[in-house]
Parts: C-alpha cells; structure tokens; sequence
C-alpha cells in the first residue's frame, strides 16, 4: 500500500462493506427481473412466432399501447 494512502477507521470500512453489500443486493434484484423479463418475452415470441404474419398483434411501449402485426 502506498505511504499515501488513507488508513481507513473500522467504522468507515464496516459503512463502505455495507454499502457495497446493499448495492450488490440491488444488482442481483435487477438481474433476477430481466431475466423473468426476458422469459417472458421469450414465451410470447414463440406463441405469436407461428401466426400468420398480417394478423394484428399488440405491444406496450414506454407504457403506450402499439397497435402492430405479428410480422412487426
């Protein structure tokens, strides 16, 4: 270690584990929701996928619903 280098209190080394464990936790919550996000967007292409692709289909985007067709 660096002669510069700040020494750290065991409070303050306790605070920076406990915040990088908090963010850690957040991280593997959002990657536990795209992946059940990704699932289901799995599910739906593969029902619409063997539809005729002019029939109309829909989509929320930006939390707008988009009138589409499946070929879309």
């Amino acid at each position: 270690m660096s002669s510069k280098a700040k020494k750290l209190t065991d409070q303050e080394i306790t605070l920076q584990f406990n915040n990088m464990k908090s963010e850690m936790q957040a991280i593997a919550q959002k990657i536990g929701e795209l992946e059940g996000d990704a699932e289901e967007h799995k599910a739906v292409i593969d029902t619409i996928s063997p539809l005729n692709g002019d029939r109309k289909c829909f989509r929320l985007v930006g939390g707008v619903l988009v009138e589409r067709t499946v070929k879309e």
